[in-house]
């Protein structure tokens, strides 16, 4: 278990930094407080996730690895089963407080579990292999809609899977990785970043929270350089804050500078504060390079626009 002070250190800087966010943000007050209940039960959750000690965790072929090879695709990043039941009773409840829109999901996902007629860990599997076919069906048998089921696995594994994902840095820290998907389990990012004098650019994954380093003017999704074919969008007096927009793909991704942002930098909680850059970016015809919270849940019609949208080449 980790240390209780160092998570409850972080659980009071995720409230210090949303309320910063919300007085600034009135807009985006409502939903930001719901969503600082999800982020600061993810951190207490995954303090009380524990792995056995001592296992060794193999290190992948550095060659391999260069070309592209995440660790998931290795078998060296396989999803432990022995935490999931106590994150699942924890999340479950938790989530029907939060969305009461979702109950009867919840209920008939919980009841499914308890039945043994729902695997998790093969669902995430699922979800990482973007085995929509697997997830479409379980969703039926659910109920459910698949945004709405993607939506609840999601916050169900994602402290277990950001645990894991964890222990796994000492293996690669030292190895070259190139690409814009995750080199621990494949999976695109959900946000970009700019850090030091020089602006060296950080992705940070979508699924597992996994960060690495990234050309500064690539797009990580379609590989694209061409600066022309590339777009920020961004409101004036927030212009730390952009959707890093790409016309060969049409997609975008969530980005900071650091070097202005106001705030401490806690990676869910910056994405969480630039839900109003997801609007205009959807609205200018651009999908997420990867699935968030917000945009599984269709909520952000409770967002509204930041006047001023300004755009200019990156």
């Amino acid at each position: 278990m980790a240390d209780e002070s160092s998570t409850e250190e972080r659980v009071k800087s995720i409230k210090k930094t949303i309320a910063k966010i919300r007085k600034e943000m009135p807009s985006l007050a409502i939903i930001l407080k719901v969503y600082e209940k999800v982020f600061t039960e993810h951190a207490r959750l995954r303090a009380d996730i524990s792995f056995p000690m001592g296992v060794r965790i193999p290190s992948p072929d550095p060659l391999r690895f260069s070309q592209g090879m995440t660790l998931l695709n290795e078998g060296i990043f396989p999803l432990s089963t022995d935490s999931m039941e106590k994150v699942s009773d924890r999340m479950i409840p938790f989530l029907a407080r939060a969305f009461p829109n979702i109950r009867p999901v919840l209920k008939n996902v919980k009841a499914a579990l308890k039945k043994n007629k729902l695997d998790l860990k093969n669902c995430m599997e699922n979800m990482l292999h973007s085995s929509d076919e697997s997830i479409s069906q379980t969703a039926l048998d659910l109920k459910s809609d698949t945004v709405t089921l993607k939506f609840i696995l999601g916050q169900l594994l994602k402290p277990l899977i950001e645990k894991q994902a964890e222990s796994l840095r000492p293996v690669i820290q030292n190895l070259n990785w190139k690409k814009g998907y995750c080199p621990v389990c494949g999976s695109f990012p959900v946000l970009s970043y700019l850090k030091g004098e020089e602006g060296k650019r950080r992705l940070v994954c979508g699924c597992c929270s996994h960060e690495w380093r990234f050309a500064r003017t690539q797009c990580p999704f379609c590989e694209n350089e061409d600066p022309k074919k590339s777009e920020l969008c961004f409101v004036e007096d927030r212009a730390y804050e952009r959707a890093e927009m790409c016309h060969q793909c049409k997609r975008y991704l969530a980005g900071i500078d650091l070097r202005k942002y106001p705030y401490e930098f806690i990676p869910e909680v910056a994405v969480a504060g630039m839900m109003y850059l997801d609007v205009l970016a959807q609205e200018k015809g651009y999908l997420p390079m990867a699935d968030s919270t917000w945009t599984l849940v269709p909520h952000l019609e409770t967002c509204s626009k930041r006047p001023g949208a300004k755009s200019r080449n990156s």
